[in-house]
């Protein structure tokens, strides 16, 4: 054996990269299975090769069907769709099952093709200590429809970070759920989705404070429990389709999200979202993330830009993404219903903080060259920022800052790298030796900008920005 295989190093960065549990192999079956092979043939190559290759191949698992396959073949049998333990097994038939169950660091608690039976189970909890069938598992995922999902307590050892709770059974089945009480301090990431709206506390009931918390929905029972949570830094909340509070009662948290600085909410209703927002207290929060699909009229999006100044520190705030969608056809019916002032935006510039700033509105802001030269001269921090109009370009009279407004965010935005902004290219500036090359930015999404002569435009771009790249949007 060539010494280069001797260097673990080495070794495992070539194993890590057969690894069939990737993202490229997930969308990519054929190269799962390529890479599965070439790691199993490894394994079997020699001791030294053993070892690292089976840390690799064992790393996720579906399921216990394979584990209980490494019990002897007198031990189990599968019929009707179910492994069925058909004498119990001595204690050091479970050896082999121990060795790989060891390796697993990511575990999915589904049923598949073929599920186990609950003797199968059984015998499981009566010849192994809780804990030490899965005791490196950090990550899972389950289903509640699945059997193993009541064990999971028993199955998991305590070093576990993420869980993933997919509800996929009928809403009745929640609260006959045995209690979860994972005890385990080093959880950090829980994400609970379910295919209705139903009551989704009982899952959360008994699980130690997260750091991360993805919710696919929010009621005023789940909110209590939620709001808290003493380590809570970062919630997510995909389909906030009702008031988590009744708005005109008092709030069941004297302080509601304690530790909270990333706050991520999306729905259809601005009003639902606004509710949501009203009830955080302490404005610590840096990371701000709002997505709406309907109702952002002037009215209700001034309500949110209002919001955000009422809960925003100017000295915390680093990520703020507003991303308010109407219907094509209600914007196009009546236009001046959506259409925002730059006034609007007068009390975000002193955020000086901001790094990544998203404004997406159905027509935008109206801006001019002024207004830019303001916007680049209160965010000198800014990295990546996003001001457009969903359907500007349905639109005759539109009103953009010229092409000139770039240099100032040239001068005074040195980080920034990707730019999402209409303007008016109709008419280039004149060079001047006088602008100072902007070398960060990258990437430009013209958006609807109006272009003239495209020579004297990618000139005066290409002086301004070396390293511009231009996306058509």
């Amino acid at each position: 054996m060539h010494r280069c295989w001797e260097v673990a190093e080495l070794t495992n960065s070539i194993f890590e990269e057969l690894d069939p549990y990737t993202d490229q192999c997930f969308g990519d079956p054929e190269l799962r299975r390529i890479n599965a092979v070439a790691l199993y043939r490894l394994a079997t190559t020699c001791r030294w090769l053993s070892e690292s290759a089976l840390d690799v191949l064992c790393r996720s698992n579906d399921g216990l069907i394979s584990l209980f396959k490494c019990l002897p073949s007198r031990s189990w049998v599968i019929s009707d769709g179910l492994l069925k333990i058909t004498s119990p097994p001595v204690p050091e038939d479970w050896d082999r099952f121990l060795r790989y169950s060891s390796r697993i660091k990511m575990f999915l608690a589904h049923d598949f093709d073929i599920a186990l039976d609950i003797s199968a189970l059984e015998c499981l909890r009566a010849a192994l200590p809780s804990g030490t069938v899965l005791p490196g598992v950090h990550s899972i995922s389950c289903r509640t429809s699945s059997m193993l999902f009541a064990y999971l307590p028993f199955l998991i050892g305590p070093r576990l970070l993420k869980i993933w709770i997919s509800h996929d059974g009928p809403d009745f089945r929640l609260s006959a759920l045995p209690s979860f009480g994972f005890q385990s301090r080093t959880l950090k990431y829980v994400r609970v989705t379910s295919e209705s709206f139903g009551d989704i506390s009982p899952l959360i009931s008994d699980i130690p404070s997260p750091h991360i918390l993805e919710l696919q929905f929010l009621n005023q029972r789940c909110y209590n429990q939620v709001a808290a949570f003493p380590n809570l830094r970062s919630l997510y909340i995909w389909n906030v389709e009702d008031m988590p509070f009744p708005s005109d009662s008092p709030l069941s948290s004297n302080a509601p999200f304690p530790a909270l600085r990333d706050l991520k909410l999306s729905g259809t209703d601005i009003s639902f979202l606004l509710n949501l927002l009203s009830s955080l207290k302490s404005p610590l929060l840096s990371v701000l993330h709002i997505r709406a699909s309907s109702n952002s009229t002037s009215i209700m999006s001034t309500a949110v830009l209002n919001a955000v100044y009422k809960k925003c520190s100017v000295f915390q705030l680093t990520h703020l993404y507003l991303y308010l969608c109407e219907e094509k056809e209600y914007v196009a019916a009546d236009p001046a219903t959506y259409t925002l002032e730059f006034s609007l935006l007068t009390p975000l510039l002193a955020y000086r903080c901001l790094r990544q700033l998203a404004l997406l509105t159905p027509l935008g802001f109206n801006l001019d060259d002024t207004a830019v030269d303001l916007i680049s001269r209160a965010w000198p921090q800014i990295e990546d920022l996003y001001i457009a109009g969903e359907f500007t370009c349905n639109l005759e009279d539109v009103s953009y800052p010229t092409l000139a407004a770039l240099i100032s965010i040239a001068r005074y935005c040195p980080s920034l790298r990707n730019l999402w902004l209409a303007v008016d290219a109709s008419i280039a500036p004149p060079l001047c030796g006088t602008n100072v090359p902007h070398h960060a930015l990258e990437v430009w999404h013209p958006c609807f900008s109006p272009i003239g002569d495209p020579e004297p435009v990618g000139q005066f771009l290409g002086s301004l920005f070396p390293s511009l790249a231009i996306t058509d949007t």
